[in-house]
């Protein structure tokens, strides 16, 4: 701020209240702070301002759109050959804000042909920032969804087709991958089995609900040995949505 208005740092001050997180527009000073405190200054009057519903998703930052491409290939006993992740995202015209997709791609599944890129989009709008799960969060979305579709064409159970892949490697100490392996190869009977229920996609027949069973995959970082799982268990969980 003393930056922005060409004054001593010791004559600003800041008070700023706790507002909780640290996500979305709480994470950096906008250019209506500074707007209001040159204001104030010109007018050598107290200057309130403040921001409505509708400026919330221009003024302060918002998630950035994304378009995401997965390309997946697998041979028919279902061993992953090549995965491919591409995402773009738009950002304003002088920021160059990555929501960074494939951030978790890369350390999900051992496959021989990996490829991950991205790019950027400038529009008219202002600058995007990190909301609550940035990047790694709507690329697992776009990954996993794949894994799942894949594991469908292939007749597979979605977990099995998983395990089939196996984690990759540690690359670095704080993930989970390992324990998630061992912890799961239990008898099968002590999970939810998709292929014995619904493996298909015959359950997208209807335009506005859909009904569907799928996995999951994410990244956990552990930091103490008490924060370990002892064991992982799946339910079947149904779930709508409004196209």
């Amino acid at each position: 701020m003393a930056q922005v208005l060409g004054v001593p740092k010791e004559n600003v001050q800041v008070i700023s209240l706790f507002l909780g997180s640290g996500f979305g527009g709480k994470l950096f000073p906008w250019p209506h702070s500074a707007l209001a405190a040159a204001a104030s200054r010109d007018l050598y009057r107290p200057v309130k301002l403040v921001i409505s519903r509708s400026m919330m998703f221009s003024n302060v930052g918002h998630r950035p759109l994304t378009q995401q491409r997965v390309r997946l290939a697998a041979t028919p006993d279902g061993k992953l050959a090549s995965f491919q992740h591409d995402y773009v995202n738009h950002t304003s015209i002088l920021d160059n804000y990555e929501e960074n997709c494939g951030e978790a791609t890369p350390y999900l599944y051992s496959v021989p042909n990996l490829r991950v890129s991205s790019g950027l989009a400038r529009r008219n709008v202002g600058t995007p920032t990190a909301m609550r799960g940035p990047g790694a969060v709507p690329g697992l979305f776009a990954t996993e969804s794949a894994m799942d579709e894949l594991a469908i064409k292939l007749n597979m159970d979605p977990v099995e087709f998983r395990f089939e892949e196996s984690w990759r490697p540690q690359r670095f100490c704080g993930l989970a991958s390992y324990r998630l392996r061992s912890d799961w190869s239990r008898p099968k009977g002590d999970y939810v089995m998709w292929m014995e229920r619904l493996c298909d996609a015959t359950w997208i027949s209807c335009p506005s609900v859909s009904r569907g069973l799928g996995g999951m995959n994410h990244l956990l970082h552990i930091t103490t040995a008490s924060t370990t799982p002892k064991h992982l268990q799946f339910k079947e969980v149904e779930a709508a949505t409004s196209q």
